[in-house]
């Protein structure tokens, strides 16, 4: 009985432990901002390139339906950070929240988006993929190096071409 019962501990508390809240999760809280905030940001990922019939004619069917009609997976969602964190751990709390994935690829030391919700770079192009700015500025670093300021505007957008299409406003 003593064995029974200790064994019984042992998986109690291996299950318990494997259930425990993840603390950085919970210092990201999406769409459900406190009025006490310390810190909230928005995020934007943009697909209004998309969208457009030039760029949607080349994008295989079986790729449109992750494409919303509006052109925005998220458009200014409000994010609440109650510790330092970076654009990429912000982007995956925010996937997980909203039910779409985020895929990356290395690049050297740093992490490109390589795709959201399916969408994927390369889809319309040797030069379509994923940009991101910060408060309308692209970042010189690394997205996992930037740490976000109360105020901060995030935004994820597809390109058809590079980037030139973003810049103009397309």
């Amino acid at each position: 009985m003593k064995k029974l019962l200790t064994s019984l501990m042992i998986i109690a508390t291996i299950f318990l432990g494997g259930c425990q809240a993840n603390s950085s999760d919970s210092d990201i809280v999406v769409g459900e901002v406190s009025d006490n905030a310390k810190t909230t940001i928005k995020y934007t990922i943009n697909m209004n390139v998309l969208t457009k019939k030039k760029n949607n004619d080349k994008l295989n069917d079986s790729y449109k339906k992750y494409v919303p009609e509006s052109g925005y997976l998220v458009k200014d969602l409000q994010v609440e950070l109650k510790s330092e964190k970076n654009i990429i751990e912000v982007l995956d709390a925010i996937s997980k929240k909203e039910g779409f994935t985020v895929n990356y690829s290395e690049m050297g030391t740093s992490k490109y988006v390589s795709a959201i919700n399916n969408i994927e770079a390369g889809l319309v192009g040797g030069y379509s993929g994923w940009l991101c700015k910060v408060n309308g500025e692209f970042p010189t670093t690394g997205l996992e190096e930037v740490v976000l300021k109360d105020g901060d505007i995030v935004t994820f957008m597809y390109t058809a071409d590079g980037g030139k299409d973003v810049e103009k406003g397309e």
